[in-house]
């Protein structure tokens, strides 16, 4: 982190009030660090981390505000910023957002226009098709700035997909596991006669099925009622008008990586469950090890408040104003 951006922060937290201030959050602090630090997608990971950093070695004075000013999102507001962050280092992730900017790219021409539905506070599937020269607008509660998006060739709309989102402007309405936003996508794009490509997500389906009185888990049992025309590969719908032989091969192209490294990642959450296990029936303090992303790093056992609590080692560095790593 360089000094001056330090220093701004330092002053920005300073003269605001978390719960208080209207608009004040950790994900807009985040964009005006963004706008100073991030540079290239590269940056991400580094940059994220320091950013962390800082804002754990200054979280009494903003839980205390937080406390104060009766504002009850500052825990869950971090715990959002930090898994965004941490999307980048899980090669799953990665892989997935790359093989969906090959897929829209397939199917999408040089003219056309894009919205990128639950796109990720970080929109990593937008910017990699924006430098495929894709025209792609970004929507998510998004974690990176109007103006940085910019930069990267990308449209910004910071917010979330309802029922009088205005699709009129697109050609291709997308979405990579769009959670909650799956359902209205479909029924959008069917009444405005506009294209859709959707990699599902299960975790809502349940909300939006109570909406039209089915009961069910499956977005397989919904969708098909809402666009009689959909097509279904795998996890995969779309509308298009391609064979659905087509559609099939192409998402088998670009997603067969993507499977593998997903069954790495469920084994590695898997392994690190166990060792939560073991180390939860710990009476003493020791090491043990859990994998992150390919990696395997050592976690040191410490009793707080009478319970055994894991603390990463490297949780414990504290960035100096102004050094870069």
């Amino acid at each position: 982190m360089h000094l001056s951006t330090y220093m701004f922060l330092k002053n920005y937290i300073k003269n605001h009030s978390y719960g208080k201030d209207r608009d004040y959050s950790l994900f807009e602090i985040f964009k005006k660090y963004a706008d100073k630090e991030i540079k290239e997608i590269s940056d991400i990971v580094d940059r994220g981390q320091d950013f962390i950093r800082f804002i754990k070695k200054n979280q009494k004075k903003l839980l205390k505000e937080a406390s104060l000013y009766g504002c009850e999102t500052f825990e869950d507001d971090f715990i959002d910023v930090d898994y965004a962050l941490n999307l980048f280092s899980k090669p799953n992730r990665s892989e997935e957002n790359y093989a969906f900017a090959e897929l829209i790219n397939y199917f999408t021409g040089v003219n056309d226009k894009i919205l990128d539905v639950g796109a990720g506070a970080i929109p990593y599937s937008s910017i990699l098709l924006a430098k495929k020269d894709k025209d792609v607008t970004a929507m998510d509660k998004l974690m990176f700035s109007e103006a940085l998006l910019k930069k990267f060739g990308v449209g910004a709309n910071d917010g979330l997909f309802e029922e009088d989102t205005d699709i009129s402007g697109f050609d291709y309405v997308v979405g990579n596991r769009p959670c909650g936003a799956i359902g209205q996508m479909v029924e959008n794009c069917k009444q405005q006669n506009k294209a859709y490509i959707i990699n599902l997500c299960h975790c809502e389906v349940g909300k939006y099925a109570r909406k039209m009185g089915i009961r069910t888990d499956n977005w397989f049992d919904i969708l098909p009622e809402i666009d009689g025309k959909i097509k279904v590969y795998d996890n995969f719908v779309t509308n298009l008008d391609v064979g659905e032989e087509e559609f099939e091969k192409v998402v088998k192209k670009y997603f067969a990586s993507v499977a593998s490294l997903n069954l790495f990642a469920n084994l590695t959450m898997l392994f690190n469950e166990c060792v939560e296990d073991l180390g939860s029936v710990s009476k003493s303090g020791g090491e043990v090890t859990r994998v992150v992303g390919n990696a395997v790093v050592s976690i040191s056992q410490a009793k707080v408040d009478g319970e055994w609590k894991s603390i990463f080692d490297e949780e414990s560095k504290e960035i100096e104003p102004g050094e870069e790593e």
